[in-house]
């Protein structure tokens, strides 16, 4: 069955709904057609029997059109829109599972990341104190530096420099 199926109006089940006078209705169904004659009273006893044969046989030809045969159609019918539903309600389900899974794994990266960036942060602080402290001895420890000292103390100020620089872009991330 196709979507399309489940508003279509040429159905049984729309049809009998769709009725404006129920009363009629039934009234038609119960009256039987002028070509459904009632058997007659007859002295012959087999003209009798033919005639109730008969009538029987049209009564059970119009059961069948006016009532089986619509409700065994709109019983298929339903049917069809009950197995539709149902594979559509085990799809949303399937799905509804799946998305579960994926906020839980989404959560867990989140976790997961957070934890690193603190890491991060603690050693680009640790890192930062080393070089405030060594750079700290330096320039105490002589007053006058040679040139080596002089280039060491320049790279520990253009470290200092480069991990500030860092440790502002890890507080803009976050």
């Amino acid at each position: 069955l196709d979507q399309g199926s489940i508003t279509d109006h040429s159905t049984p089940l729309y049809s009998l709904s769709s009725s404006s006078d129920f009363v009629q209705h039934i009234h038609d169904v119960l009256t039987p057609p002028q070509q459904f004659a009632l058997p007659q009273q007859h002295s012959h006893k087999e003209g009798k029997q033919k005639e109730c044969f008969e009538f029987l046989k049209q009564s059970l030809i119009l059961l069948r059109k006016t009532h089986l045969e619509p409700q065994i159609a709109a019983k298929a019918e339903l049917h069809g829109r009950v197995q539709l539903l149902t594979k559509r309600r085990d799809r949303q389900v399937t799905e509804l599972l799946s998305l579960e899974e994926e906020v839980e794994e989404v959560d867990m990266a989140g976790q997961n990341l957070m934890m690193r960036l603190e890491n991060v942060e603690e050693r680009c602080h640790n890192m930062i104190e080393s070089v405030e402290r060594v750079l700290g001895q330096i320039t105490m420890s002589s007053s006058v530096l040679s040139d080596a000292e002089k280039a060491m103390a320049r790279d520990l100020q253009s470290i200092q420099e480069q991990l500030s620089s860092v440790q502002r872009l890890l507080h803009e991330a976050e």
